[in-house]
């Protein structure tokens, strides 16, 4: 017989996340370790490149949708192919000091330990925008 605690629906891992992270890194792992990882790479770069562009104040430039599909486009693409480009030092920094995980792991946490930041910066961006419109900001 199997213990009551097998059939307990798992919480949502952008959930458990903030909470348990290793655990849940380890169900990713166990689970689904390429499920969002491109996706998750390039939002992060994404929401990096627009955050600066506000920061900076040239958000005039975003409101052109050109321009806003070139910030997303070259985000997503720059997002993959950091994460394809570290991932190897991270393994052979890992082999060093004794770790075993292959680069598909790797990938997986790299990725999903970016969740807090992807969510923090679309704060710090709706936090933004919005003290600019209503005039606190300053100029």
């Amino acid at each position: 017989m199997t213990p009551a605690s097998d059939f307990e629906p798992k919480p949502s891992p952008w959930l458990s996340l903030w909470f348990k992270p290793g655990d849940t890194i380890e169900r990713i792992l166990a689970t689904k370790p390429r499920g969002s990882v491109l996706l998750l790479a390039g939002i992060d770069t994404v929401a990096f490149m627009v955050a600066v562009t506000i920061a900076y104040r040239m958000t005039a430039a975003l409101l052109d949708w050109r321009n806003l599909v070139a910030v997303v486009l070259i985000g997503l693409a720059c997002g993959v192919a950091f994460l394809y480009i570290n991932v190897p030092f991270y393994r052979l920094s890992g082999r060093l000091l004794g770790g075993r995980a292959s680069q598909t792991q790797l990938r997986a946490v790299l990725a999903w330990g970016m969740v807090p930041r992807i969510i923090g910066l679309a704060i710090f961006i709706t936090g933004f925008v919005g003290l600019e419109h209503s005039g606190i900001a300053g100029s």
